[in-house]
């Protein structure tokens, strides 16, 4: 998940424990506040990037020495 103001593409609030009001402690109250979740998505777990990142080379060069 993906929590923005304003835009989709705006500015992405890092902190997912943060106090909304902290947040717009700045903004008029009379201006309205537009919050946009985005869903990202399936995402591929670490260990999966770890084998891929480190046996991928492994086993292209194996087989490139193989042949």
């Amino acid at each position: 998940m993906r929590l923005t103001i304003g835009d989709a593409k705006g500015k992405a609030l890092a902190d997912k424990r943060q106090v909304l009001s902290d947040i717009f402690s700045d903004v008029n109250a009379n201006e309205p506040i537009t919050l946009v979740f985005k869903d990202l998505g399936m995402q591929i777990s670490w260990k999966l990037v770890f084998l891929i990142e480190y046996f991928g080379p492994m086993l292209i060069t194996a087989i490139l020495i193989a042949f």
